[in-house]
Order: C-alpha cells, then sequence, then structure tokens
C-alpha cells in the first residue's frame, strides 16, 4: 500500500470518535480479522473485521446492521451467501468506504454504496466469478448491468470508476475501464430524455449576461444599500415603527406611504406622515434609475418602490443561477446555501481553492458537502450577501417571519422580499420555512430584461452541437431551429460537468472565454488528484458519466475537417480507418477504455498514437510538428482551431529567442517548437 496509514480514519459527521480510539483507524491495511471495528457506549467491542455482521447501532442512533455473509435471516429471506475470497473483498472495499482516505461522512451514505456493492458481490457469488474477474466475461458482465435499476446507474458507475482509481492503494481491481464504460453506455440507453446539453453560443451568450448583471450590482452596491436603509426609515418613521410598516395582515394605511406623488390630490396625507415624493425622485438621488432602466421593465405609471424588491430578486436570480453553473449543485443545494457557505482552502500548489460548503437534498442527505469551484464566485457571492443582511433586517422586525439568531447571523442567500413594500401572499409564513422552488425558465419570465429571446433562439449549429451530445433532444419538447432553447436548472449541472472535457472539443469563443472561470475545475479532480476534496455525493456521478460520454465524441471529431493530417488526406484516411473504422460514439468510448484508440489533445490538435507516447506533446511540440528535423509525427492531427492560439504562442517564442544566446540550450529548444508550429501553420494552407 502507498499510502500513509495516517490518511485512514473515520469521517462521520454526526458522531464524535477520538484518534485513540481502536475504532478510528485500521492498524495497517488490509485490516486483521481481530479488529475492533465498532464499540458499545462503554466501549466494549461491537464489532471485529472479521465478523460476518458489522453492528454500527451507536453511530447511526437506530438498529443498524450490515449482513456481510448472508448467514442472518431477515423476515424469513435469505440473501444470497458469500464465502471466501468474494466475502473478503467485500469487506475490505466496505471498509475503505468507511476508513479509506475518500471515507464517506454520512452513515446513510455508507449504507447506500455498501447495499450497491452487496449486491454486485452477491450477483458475482450467484455466478461462480470472483468479483475481481467479472470483467474477464464480457456475457457475465451484461447480465449483470441488465439487473441495475435505472435509478442507479450513475451512481453505480461512480462507485466503480473511484474503486477504479484507487485500485492499487486498496489492493483490489474490480471492474476495469472496458466495464466501466460499458455500463456508461448502458446508462444512455436507460436514459428516456437524457439532460439537454446547452450549446456553447447560448451557454456562452448566458454566463455573459448573468456575470454582467451581478457585476452591475456590485458597481452600484454602496448606492443601493443607502437607498433602501433610507426607505426603510422613510416606512418606519411614517408607520411609527418597521414592525408596523411590515404587519400585512392589518390594513396597510395608504395616507402614511412615503413614496408617492405629492400632487395626487386623489390620496390624502396623513397629518405627521413624510411624503418623499414619486420613488422615480429617489431613484435619481441615489443615481440608480439607469441601473433600473438596464434590467427590469419600467412600468406605465412609471417607477414605484415595488421595483426596488423586484430589481433584488432578479440579482438574486442571476447569483444562484452563476453559483449553480460553477458548482454543479442541484437547484434545491443551490437555494439552500448560507452567507457563510464560501470557505477558501489552501494547497501549496494549487493556492486557493474556493469550496462552496452546504447540504446536499437527495436521499443521502449530507450537512457539510463540498463544491470546489471557481475564484469568480466571490463576486456572486459580495452581491447576494449584501441583499441577504438588507432583507434580514426586515426580517427580523417582521412579526410572522420569526428569524432565530443563528439565522439573524448567517442568513439564506436565497429567501422572500420581506420589504414592507413587496406584495407577498404568504406574510404569515415564518423564515424557517424555504420558498418553493420554481423553474428556471418560470423565473426567467419574470425578468424579461435578463436575457434577449431572440439571441436563446436555436440556430443550425446550436441544434448540431446540442445533438451531438444528447442524440435523443425531441423537436416537441422545444429543441428545434428558431424555437427558443428551454432553459433548465439541471442543463446547467450538465453542462458545467461536460464542458470540463468538452471545452476542447468545441471552439466556439464565447465558451473558451467563459470557461476561464471554471478551467480549475478539471485539474482539481483528475489532472493533480483532487478526487480526494470531500465534494458532494452528487457532484461525482455527474462528472464521472460526463467524462465517459465525452470520450467517444472527441474521436467523433476527428473525422470532420477541422482536422488535417501533415502528410495529406490518405493519411488521416489510414488513422480514420485504424481507429474509427464504422463504430458508433458508444462503440468508441469502449474501445478508448480498452486502449484500442486514443485521443490526446496537444497544443496542436490531436495525438492519435495508441498507448503513451514518449515524446510529449503536453509541455513540447517540437517532436509532434516535426520541429528537430525529422517531419512531423505520423499519429498527429493538426486542428484548425487551434491556429489562432498557436500563432500567438509562436510570435512569444520569437521575441523570447531575440533575448537568448543562439548557442543556448534554451535557444535550440525554442528553434525547434518554432519549426514545429511553422509546420502546422504550412500544413494548414
Amino acid at each position: 500500500m502507498s499510502l500513509p496509514l495516517e490518511s485512514f480514519g473515520l469521517r462521520l459527521s454526526n458522531i464524535e470518535i477520538p484518534t485513540y480510539s481502536r475504532c478510528y483507524r485500521p492498524p495497517h491495511w488490509p485490516p486483521p480479522k481481530d479488529w475492533v471495528i465498532s464499540v458499545d457506549k462503554s466501549g466494549n467491542p461491537l464489532s471485529y473485521y472479521g465478523d460476518s455482521i458489522w453492528d454500527f447501532s451507536p453511530w447511526a442512533g437506530k438498529v443498524f446492521r450490515l449482513d456481510l455473509s448472508g448467514d442472518n435471516v431477515k423476515k424469513g429471506v435469505r440473501p444470497q451467501k458469500i464465502e471466501g475470497k468474494n466475502l473478503d473483498i467485500l469487506r475490505v472495499v466496505a471498509a475503505w468506504f468507511l476508513w479509506g482516505p475518500d471515507a464517506l461522512r454520512e452513515i446513510r451514505t455508507f449504507k447506500t454504496n455498501f447495499v450497491i456493492f452487496r449486491r454486485f458481490i452477491s450477483f458475482c457469488t450467484e455466478n461462480g466469478v470472483q468479483a475481481n474477474s467479472l470483467s474477464r466475461f464480457p456475457a457475465l458482465l451484461d447480465k449483470y448491468i441488465s439487473i441495475v435499476p435505472s435509478s442507479a446507474f450513475s451512481k453505480n458507475l461512480y462507485i466503480f470508476h473511484k474503486l477504479w482509481e484507487r485500485r492499487e492503494e486498496i489492493g483490489i481491481e474490480l471492474l476495469d475501464q472496458r466495464a466501466l464504460a460499458r455500463l456508461a453506455e448502458f446508462n444512455s440507453k436507460h436514459e428516456v430524455v437524457q439532460t439537454a446539453y446547452i450549446p456553447p453560443r447560448i451557454w456562452g451568450y448566458q454566463m455573459h449576461r448573468l456575470r454582467q448583471c451581478i457585476d452591475d450590482f456590485n458597481a452600484h452596491r454602496g448606492a443601493l444599500e443607502e437607498c433602501f436603509n433610507f426607505c426603510l426609515n422613510a416606512y418606519s418613521y411614517n408607520f411609527g415603527s418597521l414592525e408596523r410598516a411590515l404587519d400585512r395582515k392589518g390594513i396597510k394605511n395608504q395616507s402614511r406611504l412615503p413614496f408617492q406623488d405629492s400632487d395626487n390630490k386623489h390620496r390624502a396625507v396623513a397629518v405627521d406622515a413624510v411624503v418623499h415624493g414619486s420613488f422615480s425622485k429617489t431613484l435619481e438621488r441615489y443615481s440608480l434609475e439607469e441601473l433600473f432602466n438596464r434590467w427590469i421593465p419600467r412600468p406605465k405609471v412609471g417607477w414605484t418602490i415595488k421595483q426596488f424588491s423586484t430589481y433584488f430578486s432578479l440579482v438574486q436570480l442571476a447569483g444562484r443561477a452563476y453559483l449553480t453553473s460553477f458548482t454543479l449543485q442541484r437547484a434545491d443545494e443551490c437555494q439552500s446555501l448560507r452567507s457563510d457557505c464560501l470557505l477558501w482552502e489552501d494547497d501549496p500548489k494549487l493556492g486557493r481553492i474556493p469550496m462552496i460548503c452546504g447540504e446536499t437534498t437527495k436521499t443521502n442527505k449530507d450537512s457539510d458537502a463540498r463544491w470546489p469551484t471557481s475564484p469568480s464566485v466571490e463576486l456572486a457571492m459580495n452581491a447576494l450577501i449584501s441583499i441577504a443582511k438588507m432583507r434580514m433586517r426586515c426580517a427580523v422586525s417582521d412579526p410572522y417571519a420569526k428569524p432565530s439568531s443563528s439565522d439573524q447571523v448567517n442568513p439564506r442567500l436565497f429567501d422572500r422580499a420581506y420589504e414592507p413594500w413587496a406584495g407577498r401572499n404568504d406574510a404569515s409564513i415564518t423564515y424557517s420555512l424555504r420558498p418553493t422552488n420554481k423553474t428556471y425558465k418560470k423565473e426567467l419570465l419574470r425578468f424579461p430584461k435578463l436575457f434577449d429571446s431572440e439571441v436563446l433562439k436555436i440556430k443550425e449549429d446550436d441544434l448540431r452541437i446540442a445533438l451531438l451530445l444528447t442524440p435523443n433532444l425531441r423537436p416537441e419538447d422545444g429543441y428545434s431551429i428558431g424555437a427558443e432553447w428551454p432553459l433548465a436548472w439541471h442543463q446547467l449541472r450538465r453542462t458545467s460537468a461536460v464542458n470540463m472535457f468538452a471545452s476542447g472539443l468545441l471552439s466556439d469563443s464565447s465558451l473558451q472565454f467563459q470557461m476561464k472561470h471554471a478551467s480549475r475545475l478539471m485539474p482539481l479532480y483528475y489532472v493533480r488528484g483532487y478526487n480526494r476534496l470531500p465534494v458532494s455525493e452528487g457532484v461525482g456521478p455527474l462528472i464521472i458519466t460526463s467524462m465517459y460520454e465525452v470520450m467517444s465524441h472527441r474521436l467523433m471529431q476527428l473525422t470532420s475537417e477541422r482536422y488535417v493530417s501533415p502528410y495529406g488526406a490518405e493519411r488521416k484516411a489510414e488513422i480514420m480507418v485504424k481507429l474509427i473504422g464504422e463504430k458508433t460514439a458508444q462503440q468508441l468510448s469502449i474501445a478508448g477504455s480498452r486502449g484500442e484508440t486514443a485521443f490526446r489533445e496537444m497544443l496542436l490538435g490531436a495525438c492519435t498514437r495508441v498507448g503513451p507516447c514518449p515524446y510529449g506533446g503536453i509541455e513540447s511540440v517540437s517532436r509532434c510538428g516535426g520541429g528537430d528535423g525529422k517531419g512531423p509525427c505520423a499519429d498527429a492531427l493538426f486542428d484548425r482551431n487551434k491556429n489562432v492560439s498557436v500563432r500567438d504562442q509562436l510570435r512569444l517564442i520569437k521575441m523570447k529567442m531575440k533575448e537568448l544566446d543562439r548557442t543556448s540550450v534554451q535557444f535550440k529548444a525554442l528553434q525547434s517548437e518554432m519549426i514545429a508550429m511553422e509546420i502546422y501553420i504550412n500544413a494548414l494552407k
């Protein structure tokens, strides 16, 4: 085992087990059969690693016993008996779930993983094979996949992929990448209508507008806060207190409203009330009228103070969509976030890593889930926290809301409008009850100035790319040329996940511009081993599934005119026959996992060499492009869409070479790079 023993240990969030406890950490890996894995309240052993039943009742707060071997009869049904090597495998993997470096934080999540894995072990035992050999029997593998419930496909794929990643450290290799690709293929068949992938042009436009809305708020934040406080004070003065102004069950005394036209002869004004004229005058005083005009429709009667609440709700929607896009959270998970959810973790190699901390909302509830995210979400957080604090000032004085002291210190980012001028049908609902989650499309109907409906209309290229990654989209669901793209919350999650792997596949400039914010996500998970971060269980399956989806689509792109061989069309045709032939995207995914085909992105395009490349292609393209004088690599395909970036890189190299001694090693290395890039440019001509 390559991992230090200190990386093992219980991570359960709802229990306190000291590090010196005998059940906190195994004495070595794999654990010995006499290791005490659970104790009762008095510290006496409840279960040993070698037992057939593991009892974790004290940790679950209820009866919680796991039957590993199947000897225990429950409700008259005897489960498949497991013994020998398969029982050893079940024990070691179950222990890995609970004590490994990726140890789960919730006992319910552990039970879910255990049930899925025991079903797998039980199947292998019933069919007379060891669990670590199933990948060698394709027919049996397909039989196992056929009994996996549709709802559990992603979870199965995620669990077995994580086990494959850690196979050397666990000491067991179960399903290999070929088997995982097969599971991913069946997964796509089981989804009747898969969540749509938002085309790059529409995605880029959406992210640009969300960011503009957030930036605009932050640019005027000081004036908005001052104006808000001025308005609250005006209501408090005229009604005697903020509490009276917020009492929506009573009949609002129209004569005490502080913002109304002073020349309105048909409305009486209380003698002791102060009227500040129309709300438009207040907006002018704080230089906010242009901001409101830009983002919300102006009523025919002119600006009223109700538009203040409308604008805040718009910014909350923009912030929520922005966070969802850069965290891969579910809509409900994002809606439950509080003001202190942004954390920064320091890493010696990557620097400060932003993390969103909150709750998951699926069956396996986790009160302390983590989502690595982009540093740019801090801008959205600044705007959302400002609005949350302003609205909390009203909620505190609301006679029905009654937020707790912890709510007041750490308010939710997305909540109702408690302002005295805001119209609400749920006036008597307490702060403890969250607002109902509405669809993204329905929310957008309230704010027609956020997105231009003409820009959201689907073009031919949009539909082509969308179908490339979601081939089962149906015209009757709104996915047709000329129709407005039907945005949905879950589309934001899937599109972000796919973009982690497909941003090199899709060349749209707006996508490339926007994805620079999210580019840290992919290395956090894969390139630099940050799959060990305590991320939400819901995010992992989504990312793993997206990775396997994109694996095959990269290869399919090679057939287009976008890629050329430096040795001409005939050589490219040979590569295509060797790599792709008549394979479908699903077949390519399986072939790639077997190592029978390849697509590795490099500076000049793609490397199609099967197996490891001894020349690099990441740090240097000298050999790829023929800069070493031996001609370009026969396995290289040049990407036309990289023309601009290669020319920019070439210009920088030439500038650097002017500063160097022509006899130096660095000069000669850069010269080889320069020649390779010039060969690339000439090949495209």
